[in-house]
């Protein structure tokens, strides 16, 4: 078996988290990656976590960490020298990747345009804080405030207190995910013949499309004018975050009332009629019964016994995590999770080892970061052999120019069997690039948390009020563009057929059920390949297919709960639960998996076997955590509630403006930015305290420069202080609202919203692409499909079969547009 990604050469021209992260991911599946890195390092060899908190540019937990699988070599761009040894190197890569300001690679003589004009094949992919075009191109990366910008942090948190990043870099790391996934598009589509692309990644665009909410609740305002906010407590009864005798443990209670009350051991609270009630209906007496027993209850048990109880009442949840307790369960380390590499100068240190895990082309055995210009003399060696290889004039097919591409995925099929977000969000993404998504739904069962049966929360709802609320619903919508949707029961005979007809003419499989689901109904990777061989099934359990925790029922949530995120993100002084809930995992799982997908899908192209890809969230989603991990085991160091802190630097938080909830995200990155800031701000006598002339003293006396630039912050208005900081430039953002985010210049000025219609919504404008393809024809989108609107089109034009079979079905309650008055019943408990 060879690595999925052999033989791909990648030039890799960026430094920090973003743009290294894309390229590990090549690196880690098995590209060849060259580094350039500038005299003294990509910049993230000199930010810590270092081995003992000494700086040493050759153990920086960051490019430890995002450099894996890589050969390093210097070149200063600046020079002529190393522009020339870039376009040298260029010549003979499939793929670049850069992550300079707009412009500035062509300013120093290496034109991307200009090597794919030459090289049509080439895929060139720039990721920069807010792309390459628009008023904002051009702003400095700042992780607190994309994500303030573009992310959930406005919704994030308790309505008392400021508004939360998450932690781990989220809108960078995502980026470099993003980019990866990118990449990968245009490398399929350029090595069938199809030609490369140039790929713009805006790492604000990758938040405004993440389904961590952002995505959402921006439907949401397009279609009623949402806005989410700060929840001032727990978000549904007999649920959230409850301390246990070693930490805390977060269930879902509500969603299974009934056992969790026999659960805490208060079944007689079940009998109640009120339980039935809308949550904010119920009185405000049983909740507190209700609530006070989970707590009691949850005080008896350790995390991980009381997870073990709640799993087998069938309750949601996940332990409370630090990233101590993250690296010690035995469940991940059984599993293979991490992986020890060791290093000449930081030692040995486990790394979170794979994101997806490939039954027929497995990641290599993973190698340490290299040194500064380790493999200068290997490179230029192979360098020089590769050129004399290289013919002096090629015949390139006249057809593949360098515009007017069609999309990566034109002429895959899809079929999706997920629900809820994750799985979801996975096809989307290969749906908007052009793959064939169809999604198999049932009306005789209504699936959880995927198309809502009734009203669940009213901004997240569109259309006519009289019309179905599972047609209206963003949570389904908002993942279901360029889907098709027919209705079935694979449990029943005659859709069990119909399914595994549909199957022999599909090339990837998408689901993000519980194991024992699949494996029960008989739909495993096992079964469907003896059926068509060269099948990619996409499976994407919360805990992985095996392991202790292997049928374990989560939310996002709770994953990220026990990767440690949740207790690192939380205030100071707090219990965790007062950050509320955040659904990162979910956009994570569902770009890897889409990534993983596509590098399957070339593999497939190379060798024609097709395999199964295993996506275990909790897994990919502990790929962000990992600076964490490494921290911990070089510093014995576990950060906890750390907000909106940053690992070294201060001031970095969201600030008070004039207004009502009206914040700033403020981020001094440098001794220039803090003197820019007391200019800017007025704090003059800040400014002349040499003590804080350092980032060392200003981050030891962070909170009361938070203070005093609150002060400062708060007499004056959000826009104001976004025009003033970036004129000094201070990497500086306003806290976005959804209706900010909707309507933002940067936003619009790139036309990223797109306007789709529906009979029954009119044209709403609806969130866009993570990322954009300059090449490429970009056709009319599709909209999200009503219930079973794609019935005819995939039983008889795909499927072949007649219009009385169909009917039949329809008589029968299986086939049709609308849920069961009994599917209907069961979802309401009745």
């Amino acid at each position: 078996m060879t690595a999925p990604l052999e033989g791909l050469r990648v030039l890799d021209l960026t430094t920090g988290i973003a743009g290294p992260h894309a390229t590990k991911l090549l690196a880690d599946f098995g590209a060849t990656v060259t580094k350039l890195e500038p005299p003294g390092g990509d910049r993230a060899r000199h930010e810590g976590p270092f081995p003992g908190d000494g700086p040493n540019t050759e153990a920086s937990a960051p490019f430890l960490l995002f450099n894996t699988n890589k050969r390093s070599v210097v070149a200063d761009l600046e020079s002529f020298d190393g522009i020339e040894l870039a376009r040298r190197l260029a010549r003979v890569s499939d793929v670049v990747l850069e992550d300079l300001t707009p412009g500035r690679l062509a300013e120093l003589g290496l034109d991307l345009e200009e090597l794919r004009a030459d090289r049509p094949e080439l895929v060139t992919c720039s990721i920069t804080p807010f792309g390459q075009t628009g008023p904002y191109a051009g702003l400095p990366e700042s992780d607190l405030v994309l994500q303030s910008m573009g992310g959930a942090v406005y919704a994030t948190g308790h309505a008392e207190r400021e508004p939360l990043r998450l932690g781990g870099d989220y809108a960078l790391w995502q980026a470099g995910l993003a980019g990866a996934f990118a990449t990968m598009l245009a490398v399929l589509r350029a090595e069938a013949g199809g030609g490369g692309d140039s790929i713009d990644v805006s790492i604000y665009e990758t938040q405004t499309g993440g389904k961590d909410r952002r995505q959402l609740n921006l439907l949401g305002h397009a279609y009623n004018g949402y806005i989410a906010e700060r929840r001032p407590a727990a978000f549904a009864i007999a649920s959230g975050v409850k301390p246990c005798l070693d930490g805390f443990i977060n269930l879902l209670g509500f969603d299974r009332l009934n056992a969790m009350l026999n659960m805490v051991g208060r079944p007689d609270l079940a009998a109640r009629p009120e339980i039935g009630l809308p949550g904010p209906e119920v009185p405000l007496e049983l909740v507190d019964e209700i609530e006070a027993a989970y707590l009691a209850w949850a005080m008896q048990y350790e995390m991980r016994e009381a997870l073990k109880i709640a799993q087998e009442h069938r309750v949601l949840g996940g332990a409370v995590y630090t990233v101590a307790d993250t690296l010690a369960d035995p469940n991940f380390r059984a599993r293979g999770l991490w992986e020890r590499i060791e290093h000449p100068v930081a030692g040995e240190l486990d790394y979170p080892g794979r994101p997806a895990v490939l039954s027929a082309s497995p990641r290599p055995v993973a190698r340490r970061a290299p040194l500064l210009d380790e493999h200068h003399d290997e490179v230029m060696r192979e360098l020089e052999e590769l050129e004399r290889e290289a013919p002096d004039s090629v015949d390139r097919d006249a057809s593949v120019g360098v515009s007017g591409l069609g999309l990566p995925l034109a002429g895959i099929r899809v079929l999706d069997m997920a629900v809820v977000w994750a799985g979801p969000f996975a096809s989307q993404l290969m749906a908007e690039w052009g793959a064939e998504v169809i999604k198999m739904e049932p009306i005789n069962t209504v699936q959880p948390q995927t198309r809502p049966f009734n009203v669940t929360r009213e901004g997240w709802m569109g259309g006519n009020p009289d019309d179905p609320p599972w047609n209206r619903a963003v949570n389904f919508n908002c993942s279901a563009l360029d889907k098709r949707s027919f209705t079935g029961d694979v449990r029943t005979p005659e859709g069990r057929a119909a399914f595994l007809e549909l199957v022999k003419s599909t090339d990837v499989i998408v689901e993000n059920n519980v194991p024992d689901t699949i494996n029960r109904l008989g739909l495993t990777y096992e079964e469907l390949s003896a059926i068509n061989p060269r099948l990619i099934y996409v499976r994407m359990p919360g805990l992985g297919l095996t392991g202790d925790y292997r049928d374990y029922r989560c939310w996002g949530n709770h994953l990220e709960a026990m990767a440690g995120h949740l207790i690192l993100r939380a205030y100071p002084n707090a219990t965790p639960e007062m950050a509320g809930e955040t659904y990162a995992c979910d956009s994570v799982a569902g770009l890897t998996a889409a990534f993983a997908a596509v590098v399957a899908l070339r593999h497939r192209a190379r060798t024609g076997e097709g395999q199964q890809v295993e996506i275990p969230q909790a897994e990919a989603f502990m790929q962000l955590m990992g600076i964490e991990y490494l921290d911990y085991q070089m510093n014995d160091r576990v950060r906890e509630s750390v907000a909106n802190d940053h690992r070294t630097r201060a001031p970095q938080n969201v600030y008070r403006c004039t207004g009502d909830d009206r914040w700033i995200a403020i981020d001094v990155q440098s001794d220039d930015h803090w003197l820019a800031l007391c200019g800017a701000l007025g704090l003059d006598e800040l400014a002349s305290d040499a003590e804080l002339a350092t980032a060392a003293r200003r981050w030891a006396r962070r909170r009361e420069l938070d203070r005093a630039v609150e002060a400062a912050t708060s007499t004056r208005s959000r826009e104001e202080l976004f025009e003033v900081l970036v004129a000094a430039g201070v990497p500086a953002g306003p806290v976005q609202d959804d209706a900010d985010a909707f309507n933002c210049p940067q936003l619009r000025s790139r036309d990223w919203f797109e306007p789709i219609y529906r009979d029954d919504f009119g044209t709403i404008d609806y969130p866009g692409r993570l990322f954009e393809f300059a090449a490429t024809s970009m056709p009319a989108r599709r909209h999200p499909p009503k219930l079973g609107e794609d019935n005819e089109y995939v039983y008889q034009e795909l499927l072949g079969y007649s219009d009385e079979w169909q009917q039949q079905q329809m008589d029968a309650g299986l086939v049709g547009t609308e849920f069961s008055e009994e599917a209907l019943a069961r979802a309401r408990g009745q």
